[in-house]
């Protein structure tokens, strides 16, 4: 539900920013910073907020406090902590860089793989860690182990390139 909501108001913002910048701008119109905008800011930033609040009802069992917590990470995120730690911690890609250039592409690609897949992989992480906290969804156990691997291999997968992009900085 949120996520398809939300992804349907990601997908129509580029294409009218696009139609505007076909009729308005001189200067030829460029596809690769739409999607990078999408793939790199908006898919990771949707994946960790959803899975995050998801695991957070699960575990507290309250949804104003988890509303409250996702706000206050979110501004601390875009007002503190997001352009400190090489970017490491701006969730919503506000301060890392994602600029096009017609000659080298985004230029720091390496960055932006890393980082923004640290969030994905930790967002999904959290999906996956939702069904095996909650006590209202039984599984099946064979479900069960896929959603324990998953977790495991996303958790793992973010922690992985959490670390080798602060080693790197």
């Amino acid at each position: 539900g949120v996520v398809t909501v939300f992804g349907v108001l990601e997908l129509i913002v580029p294409v009218v920013s696009a139609v505007l910048h076909h009729f308005f701008a001189h200067v030829p119109l460029i596809w690769q910073p739409y999607v990078m905008a999408i793939v790199v800011a908006v898919i990771p930033t949707l994946i960790f907020t959803t899975g995050l609040a998801v695991m957070l009802v699960t575990l507290l069992r309250n949804q104003a406090l988890v509303f409250v917590l996702v706000v206050a990470i979110g501004i601390v995120s875009l007002t503190m902590v997001g352009y400190r730690y090489h970017f490491f911690f701006d969730v919503f890609a506000f301060h890392v860089p994602l600029n096009w250039s017609d000659f080298i592409g985004a230029g720091n690609e390496r960055q932006l793989l890393l980082v923004r897949g640290t969030h994905l992989l930790f967002g999904l992480g959290c999906i996956a860690i939702t069904p095996l906290l909650s006590s209202r969804l039984p599984q099946s156990r064979l479900a069960s182990l896929g959603a324990g691997v998953l977790a495991i291999c996303c958790m793992g997968g973010a922690g992985w390139s959490g670390y080798t992009y602060m080693d790197g900085q």
